[in-house]
């Protein structure tokens, strides 16, 4: 098992080039935390789809803050905003480890593989507890680890490394403020890896992880 970041990425099965799932694979997930009023921070779930998703379930009365990391990636999320006719939002251009939010005004942070290419958790984690409310939610969708598929067969073997990879994150979120609601990992098989060597057969780790901040 290793991260993501030692692996080359091939195309998913859906014709993706990224290490992103389907936009609709996770949406749900990631939504369903926000209630009316809220006001939301969007971080890598910046489609068309996802910012209409969390824009209908803020409402009139909450906004939802989309940070896009450079400037290209701004350009498009505007014409996507645009495509929707969504109102409610706004953009902003800012980095995951520094976010360009003021201090306890965030009510859900839902992102998307915001940790999954950083390798200074603590950092981004500590980020987002710094803009959360008290009590506050934050739900991730993140790719956090890639084992040899053969594992997915020896059940004991999966939840050993299932278990190595909750532990280290929970610790990360622990030292951060955050109490943890729930962590499904699970193989993501929409995403192909081969590594270097083009030899054992890999299958990436997807994490949904659901805490509040205490």
């Amino acid at each position: 098992m290793t991260s993501p970041d030692t692996f080359n990425t091939t195309r998913n099965q859906c014709g993706c080039a990224s290490q992103t799932s389907c936009k609709s694979s996770s949406a749900e997930s990631l939504f369903a935390s926000i209630q009316n009023g809220n006001i939301v921070c969007n971080l890598g779930t910046s489609s068309g789809f996802h910012i209409k998703t969390a824009s209908e379930n803020a409402g009139a009365a909450g906004k939802v803050i989309i940070i896009a990391p450079v400037p290209s990636s701004f350009s498009s999320v505007q014409k996507e905003v645009l495509s929707y006719d969504i109102t409610n939002t706004e953009l902003r251009l800012g980095d995951v480890d520094s976010l360009p939010i003021e201090s306890n005004t965030i009510d859900v942070i839902a992102g998307e593989n915001s940790l999954t290419r950083n390798k200074n958790r603590d950092t981004i984690i500590r980020e987002f507890s710094r803009i959360l409310r008290f009590h506050g939610k934050l739900v991730l969708s993140e790719i956090i680890g890639i084992c040899v598929a053969s594992c997915l067969t020896n059940p004991r073997e999966f939840e050993s490394i299932k278990t190595l990879l909750s532990s280290e994150l929970n610790q990360c979120l622990q030292r951060n403020n955050f109490s943890i609601d729930s962590m499904d990992i699970s193989p993501d098989e929409s995403i192909n890896y081969s590594n270097f060597a083009g030899s054992a057969s890999t299958v990436a780790l997807k994490a949904v992880i659901r805490a509040s901040k205490v």
